[in-house]
C-alpha cells in the first residue's frame, strides 16, 4: 500500500447498502459478493451450495459483513425467507442480484432436446428470477428505491449452437427485466440485466473439462476482441456499476459483455478464403508442368482476383454465377434449401413503399436468412476440440 499521505482510498461505491446475491457461493456470484463487500455493502449469499457459501463467509469472520442462507430459487418459501433474512439481519434490501442459473443439456438440436431438461432450465433460470424479483419488490416498493439485477447471457442477442432451453431462458430473463423496469420504475426501482459471453466459471470449466486458464485461452481464441480475456471479475464490475448510484438513471438495459462477439459472423469470409485457396490449389496442379513463367502469370492473376469485389472474383475464377451462389448457400448460409437473388430485394422494395406496409416505419428489413443472428466461431472451436 502506498505511504503517500495524499493518496486517497478506493471510493466505496456501495457504502451503507445491503445486497442479496443468489448463486453467490461460486463463479460470477462469488466474485460479485467479494467486490460488493470491498465497496462497503452488506451481503447475504443465497445458494444451495452450503459448504462453499459458508466457507466464503467465514473468510470475513463476521456476519455483520457477509452471511449465508440456503435458498432454492425455485421454492417460493426459500426465496421469501432469503429476502426476509436480509431485512431482519441488515435492516433493509437495496440490491437484489438474481444470478443463480444452469446451462442444462448442451445438445442444440430440438430433436435431441429433453423435455424435462427444458422445463428444469426454465424453472431455475426464469421462474427463479421471477420469484427473486417479486419478493425483492415486496420490500423495495415501500422504500421507494432499489436495484434488481439479472444475469442473462450473450445467448440473449446471439443465436445458433446453444441449447434451446438455455437460449429461451436467457431471452426470457432479458424480457422480464425490461418489463419490470417499466412496472417498478414508478417506485424508484431500477431493473437491468447483464449478458456476458463465455466466462471461465466452474460451470464452464466443468463442461469443457479444462482448467480455468485453459478455458480462458480457448474462449479467447474465438473472441472478436483480442489482447483481453473476459473474467468473472469483469461481470462483477458491471454488476457493481449497475448496483451503484453511478448508474442512478440506468434502467431497462441489457448490458452485453462480449467484446463485440455478437456483432460479427465470419463464416462467409472463412468460406471465401477456403474457396479461393481451393481454386488456387486446383489451378497450380493444372499448370504444374507448364513451367515457372506460367506459374508467375497465374500468381498475378490470382492476387488481383482475391482483392477485388465478389463479381470480379467470380469472373476471374471463370465459374458460373449460379454455382457460386450454391457454394455460398452450402458453406456459410443459415437458411438452407433456398438462394438469395436480386429479385428478393426487389420484392422487398415493392412491399415497403406499398400500402401493404402502411404501418411499417423505421424498419431495417434484413434479408439474410438469419445469417446475422449467429457467430459460429466458438461452436466451431468446440467441435474441433471434441471431435
Amino acid at each position: 500500500m502506498s505511504s503517500n499521505p495524499s493518496a486517497s482510498p478506493i471510493s466505496k461505491r456501495l457504502e451503507g447498502k445491503v445486497a442479496l446475491i443468489t448463486g453467490g457461493a461460486s463463479g460470477i456470484g462469488e466474485c460479485t459478493a467479494r467486490l460488493f463487500v470491498q465497496h462497503g455493502s452488506k451481503v447475504l449469499i443465497a445458494d444451495v451450495q452450503d459448504d462453499l457459501g459458508r466457507a466464503l463467509c467465514q473468510e470475513y469472520g463476521s456476519e455483520e459483513i457477509i452471511s449465508y442462507v440456503h435458498c432454492n430459487v425455485t421454492v417460493d418459501s426459500d426465496v421469501q425467507n432469503a429476502v426476509d433474512t436480509a431485512v431482519s439481519r441488515y435492516g433493509k434490501l437495496d440490491i437484489r442480484f438474481n444470478n443463480a442459473g444452469i446451462s442444462g443439456n448442451t445438445k442444440s438440436s430440438i430433436l435431441n432436446s429433453d423435455n424435462e431438461d427444458f422445463m428444469r432450465v426454465l424453472n431455475i433460470n426464469v421462474y427463479g428470477g421471477f420469484l427473486g424479483a417479486k419478493h425483492a419488490a415486496r420490500v423495495m416498493i415501500p422504500a421507494k428505491k432499489g436495484c434488481i439485477l439479472f444475469t442473462a447471457s450473450v445467448a440473449s442477442v446471439l443465436y445458433g449452437d446453444l441449447a434451446h432451453a438455455y437460449t429461451a431462458s436467457k431471452n426470457a430473463i432479458v424480457g422480464l427485466a425490461k418489463n419490470l423496469s417499466v412496472d417498478l420504475g414508478q417506485h424508484g426501482i431500477r431493473v437491468n440485466s447483464i449478458s456476458p459471453t463465455a466466462v471461465a466459471t466452474p460451470m464452464l470449466t466443468d463442461a469443457l473439462r479444462m482448467t480455468k486458464e485453459a478455458a480462458e485461452k480457448f474462449v479467447a481464441s474465438a473472441a472478436n476482441l483480442k489482447e483481453a480475456v473476459l473474467e468473472p471479475e469483469d461481470v462483477a464490475q458491471a454488476a457493481l456499476y449497475l448496483a451503484s448510484d453511478d448508474s442512478k438513471y440506468v434502467s431497462g438495459v441489457n448490458l452485453v459483455i462480449d467484446g463485440g462477439y455478437n456483432l460479427t459472423n465470419p463464416s462467409l469470409a472463412m468460406a471465401m478464403k477456403s474457396f479461393i485457396l481451393l481454386f488456387i490449389s486446383t489451378c497450380l496442379c493444372r499448370i504444374k508442368a507448364r513451367g515457372c513463367r506460367a506459374y508467375q502469370e497465374l500468381g498475378c492473376r490470382i492476387g488481383t482476383a482475391s482483392t477485388e469485389s465478389g463479381s470480379m472474383v467470380i469472373e476471374s475464377m471463370g465459374i458460373e454465377k449460379r454455382k457460386f451462389e450454391e457454394f455460398l448457400s452450402s458453406s456459410s448460409a443459415i437458411l438452407k434449401e433456398t438462394l438469395l437473388e436480386p429479385e428478393d430485394f426487389a420484392n422487398a422494395a415493392i412491399y415497403l413503399p406499398s400500402d401493404e406496409s402502411k404501418y411499417t416505419s423505421e424498419i431495417n428489413l434484413v434479408i439474410d436468412g438469419g445469417y446475422s443472428l449467429t457467430n459460429p466461431t466458438l461452436p466451431l472451436a468446440l467441435r474441433s476440440l471434441f471431435y
